[in-house]
């Protein structure tokens, strides 16, 4: 501790703490929060831990939060008792509601990571894996292939049974299917893992981490916001080309598919976005407008709609194909993406985006030129104001 302490210097810190078993002796954890209060370091911890860790008991959860520590990575593995069951984890589907619960009251970042490709399961089944995750509370989700490592109990299991299909031990990394199901391909099952990705998170799922998150009544940032979206696609775009080579346009038609599932189990719990995020700027500027953006693939067509007042966002869904009323049209073109991309550059890939043949006219390019004015400055008042409260 008072390594940490010289090492800070009042610098703002953030410790990413990986051991599964940190929460293992309660009373050390315990004495650490007591230190980290007493010496009020400004530093953000992020935490491996288990659900069981969080509710027994729940007083330490709490202490813990107010101490700094505000992320946690839990693993739930699944929303079926069953599976928890047969993975002998030692956790209820209560005990999973509970510990997500205790984490958001206290402002903390929930993250959950499940486990895909159980022996049994459907694709029906696993599709149904982030809608639970959501609706538990979950601010942050990941969905791994179910990896049977050597030395344990279920590759034996496995490699008993002559079951084990994959030998490149690079791809023994939660992101590849690697011995034979019952029900589901290989190939199938690694697009679900992409399904489960996109279904959870949507808009609204960013919409209400940031509102759990709020330190104070103040809005977050626009830039803020937009930041932590692009930081994301940006994650899913180099996981996708490193990882899934050759197979890209079937993991974008499933993402895609996710995308219009999710707007339909999401329709009544939309977060009003100008309640949580400061845009009054962008929206002054850009108007009454609807905007619509549409990314199409092979045929397949799925759009963003964002209808806007001068003062407030009315609504933002998603559609399968498009709608006649935009005034602002834009389209992406993922064919070409897939089919001629060769690095990553935001020059890059605005070559990708047109605006919709339909939309040249004079009042289209009026409202285009709308947006294109909005977007800097109410990004660039979100910058100034960050420097000038850090200087």
């Amino acid at each position: 501790m008072v390594e940490i302490i010289v090492f800070h210097n009042e610098n703002r810190l953030q410790i990413f703490v990986t051991d599964p078993h940190f929460m293992g002796d309660p009373k050390r954890i315990d004495h650490l929060c007591d230190l980290l209060q007493k010496h009020g370091l400004d530093i953000v911890f992020s935490v491996m831990t288990r659900v069981d860790s969080i509710t027994r008991p729940p007083e330490l959860g709490k202490k813990m939060c107010s101490s700094g520590i505000l992320s946690y990575e839990l693993g739930f593995e699944s929303p079926n008792q069953k599976d928890l069951n047969d993975v002998k984890k030692g956790i209820t589907l209560d005990m999973q509601r509970k510990a997500v619960k205790i984490l958001r009251d206290n402002g903390a970042n929930a993250s959950g990571t499940f486990v895909i490709g159980l022996p049994g399961q459907s694709e029906e089944e696993i599709q149904r894996f982030p809608a639970y995750a959501k609706k538990i509370g979950l601010m942050s989700c990941a969905f791994g292939i179910v990896t049977p490592f050597p030395r344990t109990e279920f590759f034996d299991s496995l490699e008993k049974d002559g079951l084990i299909i994959e030998r490149d031990w690079t791809k023994y990394d939660e992101m590849h299917a690697l011995f034979k199901l019952n029900l589901l391909s290989a190939k199938k099952l690694e697009e679900l893992e992409s399904y489960c990705m996109a279904r959870f998170w949507t808009l609204n799922t960013f919409l209400d981490r940031a509102r759990v998150l709020q330190k104070s009544s103040d809005k977050i940032a626009l830039k803020e916001f937009t930041d932590e979206i692009l930081a994301k696609v940006e994650f899913a775009r180099n996981a996708g080309y490193d990882l899934r080579e050759g197979e890209l346009g079937d993991h974008i038609k499933a993402v895609l598919g996710a995308i219009v599932d999710a707007e339909i189990e999401e329709k009544e719990s939309k977060i009003c976005m100008h309640d949580v995020i400061e845009m009054s700027r962008f929206l002054k500027i850009l108007g009454p407008q609807t905007i619509q953006i549409t990314l199409r693939y092979d045929n397949q067509a799925v759009s963003y709609v964002m209808k806007t007042t001068s003062s407030s966002v009315e609504y933002i869904k998603t559609i399968s194909g498009k709608q006649e009323d935009a005034t602002i049209d834009i389209d992406i073109d993922l064919d070409e993406v897939v089919n001629s991309f060769s690095g990553y550059s935001t020059f890059e890939l605005m070559s990708y985006i047109h605006l919709s043949k339909q939309a040249l006219n004079i009042n289209s390019i009026l409202n285009v030129f709308r947006l294109c004015a909005a977007l800097p400055i109410g990004l660039g008042c979100s910058y100034v104001k960050d420097k000038l409260m850090g200087d």
